[in-house]
């Protein structure tokens, strides 16, 4: 029994390794990694290898289903953004050592660049910069909670603040205590934006919620071996938000459609969890300011994705996914209005109509 036991463990973490694609593109977080675990080219796996690591993982879910009535069975937790290509399987603890054995992380990226897309999936429109006018948004003015991220967060939250009355809803990567990235960063033009969940808990409690980014960086640079969180910007459940990687470097969060996307994550399970109207509205009001800063019509084609366009996942779980619609109309109603000196719904008493400059 102990080595039956044994076998089946080790069955399970060589199919973690091979399954645990979460929501990057590798090709595109090796070119940026400085080294480490991802920097073996998937080109040099050969093809006994791809096909023995398919093979491995096809016995290790068969022996997951044999184990399956066994009440010492662990069951294999989902990836947190819901991108395994199993339903209701991941990896766990053991998969995730596992992807330190080299071999094993090799073959896992040969079967992520040669795994087929859904149906109908494609990368779809890119929308076109500089399809807005230039405008004066409100001038940075960096609080407690923004100390250590960016420029452009900084200004988003004078852009809350000023225009729609939201105080206290923004910090950077100092206030949840981020760990620094490692190696190289790849620069990147925004000009879309694909939206996720992290299928998990909607954190209200700020310390809870601080927690939550933090397992999500240390999975994401311990567990995948990347060198910073995916994620550009994660909303909790109380619509506060946490900067994850700068916007002008590229993400690791929609395989194959990475560049110059922005990847914004709601924290908690939308195929559960219904959407809070505090994080309705933050969503809605961080992305009109990306298509401003970024001067990017959001009426366009392709400006605003759900990450299943481009992935074979269930993310961002289908409560947010009923929403998209809602949000592209929210988006470009109130982008519409902020440059037309109108008070956009939601807006603040106090509000003061964006300035339109020339050239």
């Amino acid at each position: 029994m102990r080595a039956h036991l044994g076998r089946l463990c080790a069955a399970v973490a060589a199919m973690g390794a091979a399954l645990c694609l979460c929501a990057c593109d590798p090709q595109e977080e090796r070119s940026q990694s400085g080294g480490g675990s991802l920097s073996a080219p998937a080109a040099s796996v050969s093809a006994p290898a791809a096909d023995q690591a398919s093979k491995t993982a096809a016995a290790a879910t068969q022996a997951v289903g044999l184990a399956a009535g066994s009440p010492e069975a662990d069951p294999l937790r989902p990836l947190f953004d819901g991108s395994s290509p199993l339903a209701g399987t991941g990896p766990d603890s053991a998969a995730v050592a596992a992807q330190s054995d080299p071999q094993r992380r090799a073959q896992a990226l040969a079967l992520i660049n040669a795994k087929p897309r859904y149906g109908g999936l494609s990368s779809g429109s890119v929308p076109a910069p500089g399809t807005l006018p230039k405008v004066a948004l409100p001038k940075a003015d960096p609080s407690a909670g923004t100390q250590g991220g960016g420029p452009v967060l900084a200004a988003f939250d004078s852009f809350v603040r000023k225009s729609f009355g939201l105080a206290d809803r923004v910090f950077g990567r100092r206030a949840w205590g981020a760990a620094a990235a490692r190696g190289s960063q790849t620069p990147m033009s925004p000009r879309r934006v694909t939206v996720h969940h992290t299928d998990g808990h909607p954190r209200t409690e700020l310390s809870a919620a601080i927690s939550e980014m933090r397992g999500y960086q240390s999975y994401h640079m311990n567990g995948h071996g990347w060198n910073d969180i995916g994620y550009h910007f994660v909303i909790d459940g109380a619509g506060r938000v946490f900067e994850g990687r700068h916007t002008d470097v590229l993400g690791a969060h929609a395989e194959g459609a990475n560049q110059d996307n922005i990847g914004i994550a709601l924290m908690g399970d939308y195929n559960r969890d219904p959407l809070k109207p505090a994080q309705r509205d933050i969503l809605r009001h961080l992305i009109t300011f990306l298509a401003l800063k970024y001067q990017t019509d959001p009426r366009q084609k392709g400006f605003i994705q759900g990450h299943m366009h481009f992935n074979q996942t269930d993310c961002p779980g289908r409560n947010v996914v009923a929403f998209l619609d809602e949000l592209r109309r929210g988006v470009s109603g109130e982008t519409v209005a902020l440059l037309q000196g109108d008070r956009p719904s939601g807006a603040a008493g106090s509000f003061t109509p964006l300035v339109v400059l020339n050239g």
